[in-house]
């Protein structure tokens, strides 16, 4: 989908509010300590399916950025992988050739196995390091 400069403005501040809604108040507990279940990602993930790399990406760090601001910190390393998650949501619906007019259950499928594939490397590699947050 060609999107002018205005439709992309409007896309990513729409995607960035959404973002930091679900992220900030929408949060599921789960029973790991300091752990919790973030449907935001979900979203940031279809969103970059709908708009394109650029939206999800920059969606992703905006409103990632504006959750950890109200938090008092902001990690670096967690902002970027969500950077990182958006884009390569929106590159690899591309690459995959995913039409969001007309999704059928193998496209999704195939697109969460290659999103599983390529996107939790950097998950588990760059930032558990780059962490710097108080763990205790």
């Amino acid at each position: 989908m060609k999107l002018t400069p205005i439709k992309r403005a409007a896309a990513i501040a729409g995607g960035s509010l959404l973002f930091f809604l679900l992220g900030r108040f929408a949060v599921v507990p789960s029973p790991v300590p300091r752990v919790n279940l973030c449907v935001q990602y979900g979203l940031l993930g279809f969103w970059a399916v709908l708009f394109g790399p650029v939206v999800g990406g920059l969606a992703g760090l905006l409103g990632h950025i504006l959750i950890d601001l109200t938090y008092g910190e902001l990690c670096w390393s967690w902002i970027i992988a969500t950077f990182v998650f958006g884009a390569l949501a929106g590159e690899l619906a591309a690459i995959t050739r995913i039409d969001p007019t007309a999704l059928e259950r193998e496209d999704l499928i195939r697109f969460s196995l290659i999103q599983i594939a390529k996107l939790n490397p950097h998950v588990f590699t760059t930032s558990p390091f780059t962490d710097t947050t108080n763990s205790a």
